[in-house]
């Protein structure tokens, strides 16, 4: 259960940090294009959030057998 509330720890942080960056946004005066990037850019560097847990949860051996 521990690496399941790590993973879903980890998840609901990183689209709080995605949603403070779209905040930051809004109050702000930078472009829509800025915004993009900064997106685009933190997103590509996070996809070991998602190939992690992606293959824990497809690699974990089923207990319900």
């Amino acid at each position: 259960m521990l690496p399941f509330g790590l993973a879903l720890t980890l998840a609901l942080l990183w689209n709080l940090l995605l949603a403070w960056f779209t905040f930051a946004f809004i109050t702000s005066d930078y472009s829509v294009a800025v915004l993009g990037e900064q997106i685009t850019a933190v997103s590509q560097a996070s996809s070991f959030l998602v190939a992690g847990a992606l293959a824990y949860f497809f690699a974990k051996p089923d207990s319900t057998s």
